[in-house]
């Protein structure tokens, strides 16, 4: 995963993959928390374990990634994406 920065302030915040299904129900797949990019590097990338349970299809739902600041901050969404797994 890349995290892209803009602006001339450094980034800081937490990561989190969520598992959505079909009827709109989700779970935690994975969570990193005090990511940062700092000034005056502009990206990272980053690999963050997923824990994809056995009997979970991912195929069956979407998995949503949440770039977040952290909760001092107010846990704003500062950057998501959505992956459908083929």
């Amino acid at each position: 995963m890349r995290l892209d920065r803009e602006g001339n302030q450094s980034v800081y915040g937490d990561l989190l993959a969520e598992y959505v299904q079909a009827d709109g129900t989700s779970r935690i797949l994975g969570q990193a928390n005090g990511l940062a990019v700092y000034t005056p590097n502009n990206t990272r990338t980053f690999r963050m374990p997923l824990n994809i349970p056995p009997d979970l299809d991912i195929r069956a739902g979407v998995v949503k990634v949440f770039y977040r600041d952290k909760p001092d901050k107010g846990s704003k969404v500062l950057a998501q994406t959505q992956l459908k797994v083929p």
